[in-house]
């Protein structure tokens, strides 16, 4: 019996052209996936190849015919020797391919997530601008700047850059095979939603103290919520409680005193 093992673009594909080749029909040969391809983001980043194992007798290949011999493009030939070392080898510097790109040092994170970025800007037919990704503490940072198309890329109540930035995470994560942290900026935009949300909450906090009557925020984005708690913690003579669900959950700043009362009476 040989053994080949074969790497193209999907499986149907690869046995078409593997038989096509050697001239074999569906009972003449054993196949195995040794590792499942897939497309990536939009058919650019983060592809695979497909790879499959054939084992079929050699007699069988001998009667391979001449117009037959002419491998597709699309299908890359590695081995076709049955020595159990080489297929041992071979399937071994695959699986180190796969496993190297869990562990890849920041840099390569850095310029991954940098691609990864422009890929998506560009599949959107939006002008980059400068792009510049930076990690502290483990997290990585995408500044964008000087983008025309600014506006659009944040989108209305930034829900379209807080997308965005979900997107690269999936991505980044699933290359990684790991949790990495990634934060999207454009031309500033968060720092600057930040300031204005925290001298919000500020002038709120003074109000809540002076009038001893809560305050009920608007619906909230979950990051922008973290910063309202973050803040109001900081005060001892106030709390802070959620309500609602999903996307519309609000904060309600209220005096800790009326907080204790009504844990009392919920008990």
């Amino acid at each position: 019996m040989k053994e080949t093992i074969i790497i193209g673009k999907s499986t149907s594909k690869i046995i078409s052209d593997f038989m096509q080749e050697h001239n074999l029909g569906l009972n003449d040969f054993k196949f195995e996936v040794v590792e499942e391809g897939s497309s990536g983001f939009l058919g650019l980043f983060g592809s695979k190849p497909t790879t499959i194992k054939f084992t079929y007798k050699e007699s069988k290949a001998h009667l391979i015919k001449p117009k037959a011999q002419k491998i597709v493009k699309n299908s890359v030939k590695i081995s076709t020797k049955s020595d159990k070392k080489i297929k041992k080898n071979i399937v071994k510097k695959i699986r180190f391919k796969k496993e190297s790109a869990t562990n890849s040092n920041p840099e390569d994170i850095i310029k991954m997530t940098k691609e990864f970025a422009q890929g998506i800007l560009a599949k959107m037919n939006i002008t980059t601008g400068d792009v510049e990704v930076t990690q502290d503490n483990g997290i990585f940072y995408v500044t964008i700047n000087n983008s025309k198309d600014a506006g659009f890329i944040i989108g209305k109540e930034a829900k379209l850059l807080d997308s965005f930035q979900h997107l690269l995470n999936q991505m980044i994560n699933k290359a990684e095979k790991k949790k990495i942290q990634v934060i999207i900026d454009v031309d500033g935009y968060r720092e600057r939603r930040k300031k204005a949300l925290l001298e919000k909450v500020d002038s709120i906090a003074k109000r809540v103290k002076e009038t001893g009557r809560s305050y009920t925020f608007e619906p909230l984005h979950a990051s922008n919520r973290k910063v309202v708690h973050q803040q109001i913690e900081k005060d001892n003579a106030l709390r802070t409680r959620t309500i609602g669900d999903g996307s519309r959950k609000r904060v309600i700043v209220l005096p800790a005193n009326k907080a204790k009362q009504g844990q009392k009476k919920s008990k």
